[in-house]
């Protein structure tokens, strides 16, 4: 009994000792050496850095991580935008920020000042040129960018700007918009074909979105019609998964009407965990599309040998894709940014972590594919996209030539 409470005070101590360091934390990034600053507690590099950019607008400006970047010791000066906002969410006030008095501070003028009146400024002995505009967030990033180079960030952001603009969560919103308008009886008629034409609607946006990839436009339309046969079912899936997730499809009453009727309530219960434990990050998702994509194995347990004859469209399929090298040297160039943006926005350990977590959702995701597919209706709507999307990569060809 003595030990026991023992115990128990031991832990009520370290209890109490610990909820006052936290309360010694800045709030911006959890560092120690707070101090109230602007109405809150925070580090002396979070009060300099809300100092300094005190006149940022929200509006205007934008994340390029979809706004939901995690500020922490480590990260926060990964996204300005980000860290400001949440120096604001935690009640630091800019009608506190004081002007100084001091012979440098008098040369301090707003941003607004400076972008319409004053292009350079006398600073002592020394003239220093300010450029006008709004400097790019990846210019100020130029010491924390990590592994990436430039033409690998470049590549990031079009990869992710690629598929938001061939995208078809707006089609799918409104869809579910359309379908709430109904009474509830034909909202129960039209939730299986609307939950069709949603699923329809991310296989299309993958031949929308892979075709727009350098690599694969520069591939010979037979390659680019192979690909697009053996690897569609789980980058269509996949893409599913940031589909479903960004339009709140699983809360709606189409998928929980419409799916279940058509795929039956295992598969409905598959897919609700594997979009419950979609990461929050879907730069990591997108990403890893153009990464499957361009696999030259995706289906090769289940390796399918067949001659094919559409529209002047013949080969035979097997197991593995020709060329190999090639498209392992592709797919390379995505996994590389995909695991050195994980470093660069988590840190290595981190990093490695998320990374073993994204195949084990895609490997969940995968399952999740191979059982729809062995529904009739799903079966046969894969399949026509494919043939479509075959006679579309023909014409083109033809057209260039």
């Amino acid at each position: 009994m003595a030990f026991s409470e023992d115990t128990s005070t031991n832990i009520g101590t370290y209890d109490v000792v610990q909820a006052f360091k936290n309360s010694q934390l800045c709030k911006v990034c959890e560092s120690e050496n707070a101090r109230m600053n602007f109405s809150v507690l925070c580090c002396p590099p979070c009060k300099v850095f809300f100092r300094r950019n005190a006149q940022m607008d929200l509006n205007t400006n934008q994340c390029i991580y979809d706004g939901h970047c995690d500020v922490t010791v480590k990260s926060r000066q990964i996204c300005r935008y980000c860290r400001f906002k949440k120096c604001l969410s935690v009640g630091m006030q800019r009608e506190l920020i004081r002007a100084s008095h001091g012979p440098q501070n008098r040369l301090r003028v707003n941003n607004k000042q400076l972008a319409t009146k004053i292009s350079s400024i006398n600073i002592s002995r020394n003239r220093i040129i300010f450029s006008l505009g709004v400097i790019p967030t990846l210019n100020l990033l130029r010491n924390d960018r990590s592994l990436l180079t430039v033409e690998q960030w470049s590549l990031l952001s079009n990869v992710v700007n690629v598929y938001d603009a061939k995208s078809p969560v707006a089609n799918v919103r409104n869809i579910l918009s359309i379908q709430s308008s109904f009474p509830p009886k034909i909202r129960l008629k039209i939730a299986a074909t609307n939950m069709m034409d949603i699923i329809g609607s991310q296989f299309v946006a993958v031949y929308s979105f892979v075709e727009a990839i350098p690599e694969f436009a520069a591939m010979p339309p037979s390659g680019q019609a192979t690909l697009m046969e053996r690897n569609i079912l789980n980058t269509g899936g996949y893409s599913g998964v940031v589909i479903f997730r960004e339009a709140g499809v699983c809360s709606s009453e189409v998928f929980q009407n419409g799916f279940l009727s058509k795929y039956g309530s295992q598969l409905t219960n598959e897919v609700t965990k594997v979009i419950g434990r979609t990461p929050m990050d879907l730069t990591l998702l997108k990403l890893l599309i153009p990464i499957v994509m361009f696999s030259t194995c995706s289906d090769v347990v289940f390796p399918v040998i067949k001659n094919v004859d559409r529209d002047n469209i013949t080969r035979e399929e097997t197991g593995f894709l020709p060329n190999t090298k090639h498209l392992l040297k592709i797919q390379n160039i995505y996994v590389e940014i995909m695991f050195k943006y994980m470093i660069y926005r988590y840190g290595y350990d981190e990093a490695t972590m998320r990374f073993a977590g994204i195949i084990k959702h895609f490997l969940d995701q995968s399952m999740c594919s191979k059982h729809a597919n062995e529904v009739q209706a799903h079966a046969e709507m894969v399949e026509t996209i494919v043939i479509e999307s075959e006679r579309l990569l023909i014409s083109k060809d033809r057209i260039d030539q």
